[in-house]
């Protein structure tokens, strides 16, 4: 099952930088990569992982190294390309070097599903870019669920001078069916110490070559070499472990990733520095050895906030392993501490992928109407809606294009732009509405700004608005690693033909307990294949520099306390998805580029006067409800006197031009 992208993951990638792409690799459609996980909650599976045995000086390569592999239906494939294909994981050279001068013993695959008759591989990808020699080719008269280990009949050394990587993978037939466990062989887990591309060769949609399916969200594919050789000991390098967040004269866990380049770790001894000073050299002791070569590991250290609203440069050095010097030197890993002087009311926002094309995705959009009924106060919902592969969407736009290049398959969602999950199941993809376990972690967390927005319609036809963000932030920094992403959502597009008729998968589950737990749910289950008449809700319909937000909205430094304020403008002009404006709302991120991560946001339905949006400078009230003078609740401004119920408790009463 898809895992959650947590910051340790994207710090193990420090190590390695980003691999390096191969020049001729082309992009995947959107939607090519299907995961049987997300269609079957019946009579899971789970696959034994067979140990491999490896010599006192041998050591399992691969992207990651343990014996670990996905459930049998959790199987990834790609059904609608049938056909003979080769998958294979790229190395990049970076993680290669502890293997350099090592011999391929053998080459191990593991499966979800059987796959028959195989061949194991290995190919050189030259500087550059370029598809170099194959130095390991081996047929394998047999494959099927679990590991499958290929002692080879040639051995060769590997050397990576001059490499920028090598691809290491098996063939195997793709099954058409979509609904048969055999056409999801592939077997993808979240271990490692990064998330290293699985790349596809055959014809899928622009002719013969490798392929880039987006598969860093399921995890690693299961494919590792036995390497034989010389391998050092007691060597540790620590890797920066970002920013962390924590109110004044408290304190934060900080999990610090450590990547093993000797044999096997039993202590270390560290210091950690603050500003520049060094602290004491402290020991920690494993609790278990960690005996993985060329692997990660991490350990969980509280640091301690300071006593003002400040930015703290950190540093985590390791001096000993296993009580002598640190074969790998001293060289430390970096990260930031934040000390705030409060934490803000949060806003989670969740960023989910979905069409009408696929057959999967109507769990999140009905999460995505749930969940603003539990968190009405600190839930923003994005509806990203985009054409699978060979299949229409009536509702896309392509201001989120450079982020749906991110994605791998459909249906996913991200939780504050940087923790990828299930929009229905949460972290657990079990058929249960899991997701709210996810939201109140995000809102438990302290961070260190809150922003709020409006949007006032700039002429009578309605179809230009005026928006302007405040921002501000709870302590001090000089660099201001913040922008403002602008999005406009709409409620309540509708359509007729088959291409606004949702694709649907649950109807098969009338049976059963999954997905029963939230209503919504019901007229899909009790749906057809397609199910039509809908209204699609938090539907994105345009979007401002979605990617990396707007350039200069925020500047630095910044000053605790100090409201930073940004307008733009929005033209509906021409704007193809656009039904009802009163429909709209104009939603601001607020988005720290250094860790990836939305920290805050607001929504507002479009008004006509900014008399009806009490300003940031008033305090931290926000709006709650809205209601008519007869006591109706509204769902967007109405024309004349509402009445504004506000999250401090107060109701006020404002007037709509």
């Amino acid at each position: 099952m898809k895992k959650i992208l947590l910051f340790v993951a994207v710090a193990f990638m420090s190590l390695n930088v980003s691999a390096q792409v191969i020049s001729q690799v082309k992009k995947a459609p959107v939607g090519v990569l299907q995961q049987k996980a997300a269609q079957s909650f019946k009579d899971k599976k789970q696959n034994a992982p067979r140990k491999i045995e490896v010599g006192a000086n041998q050591a399992l390569m691969g992207g990651y190294t343990s014996n670990s592999l996905a459930a049998a239906d959790d199987g990834i494939g790609l059904p609608n390309f049938p056909g003979t294909l080769r998958a294979a994981i790229f190395l990049p050279a970076d993680y290669l070097k502890t293997y350099n001068g090592t011999k391929f013993v053998a080459i191990r695959f593991g499966l979800c599903q059987p796959i028959g008759a195989s061949r194991v591989f290995v190919v050189l990808i030259n500087e550059g870019g370029g598809i170099g020699e194959e130095i390991v080719s081996q047929n394998v008269a047999s494959a099927t669920t679990g590991w499958t280990d290929v002692v080879l009949d040639n051995q060769p050394v590997l050397n990576t001078e001059g490499l920028d990587g090598i691809l290491m993978g098996f063939d195997y037939t793709q099954l058409d069916d979509t609904q048969a466990y055999e056409s999801y062989p592939l077997s993808l887990v979240s271990e490692g110490t990064n998330r290293y591309p699985t790349y596809i060769y055959g014809n899928l949609g622009q002719g013969e070559g490798w392929y880039d399916v987006k598969t860093e969200n399921y995890g690693n594919l299961s494919v590792q070499a036995v390497m034989e050789g010389d391998f050092p000991e007691n060597a540790v390098t620590p890797l920066n472990f970002g920013e962390h967040v924590a109110l004044i004269n408290g304190s934060v866990d900080v999990e610090i990733p450590l990547f093993n380049n000797g044999k096997s770790i039993s202590s270390i001894d560290y210091i950690i520095t603050t500003d520049g000073v060094d602290g004491e050299e402290q020991h920690y002791d494993f609790a278990i050895p960690f005996n993985l070569l060329n692997a990660a590991t991490s350990i969980t250290l509280p640091f301690a906030a300071a006593s003002e609203p400040i930015v703290q440069e950190k540093q985590f050095k390791i001096t000993k392993v296993n009580g002598v010097e640190n074969r790998m030197g001293t060289k430390p890993a970096e990260g930031k501490l934040l000390t705030v002087s409060q934490t803000p009311n949060r806003k989670v926002v969740m960023e989910e992928y979905t069409g009408t094309w696929c057959q999967w995705c109507p769990r999140g959009m009905v999460a995505m109407d749930e969940l603003p009924n539990r968190y009405p106060d600190s839930f923003i919902g994005i509806a990203v809606h985009w054409p699978g592969a060979g299949a229409s969407e009536p509702m896309q736009v392509a201001d989120y294009s450079d982020l749906i290049s991110t994605v791998g398959g459909f249906p996913a969602a991200y939780v504050n732009r940087y923790r990828e999950t299930d929009a229905y199941c949460g972290d657990n993809i079990n058929g249960k509405f899991n997701i709210p376990e996810v939201i109140d972690e995000e809102l438990a967390k302290p961070v260190e700004g809150r922003i709020d927005v409006i949007g006032v319609w700039a002429n009578e036809e309605k179809t230009e608005i005026n928006v302007r963000s405040e921002s501000k932030f709870f302590l001090n920094r000089d660099d201001a690693p913040y922008s403002v992403i602008y999005v406009l959502t709409e409620d309540g597009l509708t359509g007729g033909g088959s291409a606004w008729a949702q694709s649907n998968a649950y109807y098969d589950y009338k049976g059963s307990d999954y997905f029963h737990d939230v209503e919504g749910m019901l007229k899909f289950i009790n749906g057809g294949k397609r199910v039509a008449g809908l209204e699609y809700n938090h539907v994105l319909i345009a979007a401002q520099n979605a990617l990396n937000g707007v350039s200069g909205s925020i500047t630095s430094p910044i000053v605790k306390d100090a409201v930073q304020s940004h307008e733009t403008t929005f033209s509906l002009v021409g704007n193809k998805v656009m039904q009802n404006p009163d429909n709209i709302k104009v939603i601001a991120l607020l988005y720290n580029s250094s860790r990836g991560e939305i920290i805050n946001a607001d929504a507002k339905h479009i008004v006509t006067s900014e008399t009806s949006i009490t300003d940031i400078n008033k305090g931290d009230a926000h709006e709650v409800a809205r209601y008519s003078l007869d006591g109706r609740q509204l769902n967007a401004p109405q024309k004349g006197v509402n009445i504004v119920r506000l999250s401090n408790g107060k109701t006020v009463k404002v007037v709509v031009e």
